[in-house]
């Protein structure tokens, strides 16, 4: 397991160095692709808990990023950068 781990941290980082957009971008859209399987999944079993607090937490963390979308795009430079340098 310590091996795969050092493989995709890795991986990571160059993906990180080549194409820091796209890594962000993908962990954005994984993130809200997460939260809307646990919905699914709390209507299908019934748990209402847990899709009131699922998707309040999604709608914390859209709005989030909507505010604070300028400062996604710095944050991906610093991303790029930081990847260069660790390559």
């Amino acid at each position: 397991m310590i091996a795969v781990a050092i493989v995709l941290s890795i991986i990571f980082v160059f993906l990180s160095a080549k194409f820091p957009r796209c890594v962000v971008y993908t962990g954005i859209i994984f993130t809200f692709v997460l939260y809307l399987t646990l919905i699914v999944l709390g209507i299908i079993i019934g748990v209402w808990a847990l899709v009131i607090v699922v998707a309040l937490v999604a709608l914390i963390n859209a709005c989030v990023l909507w505010c604070w979308r300028d400062k996604l795009k710095v944050g991906i430079a610093l991303l790029g950068a930081s990847g260069e340098f660790m390559i």
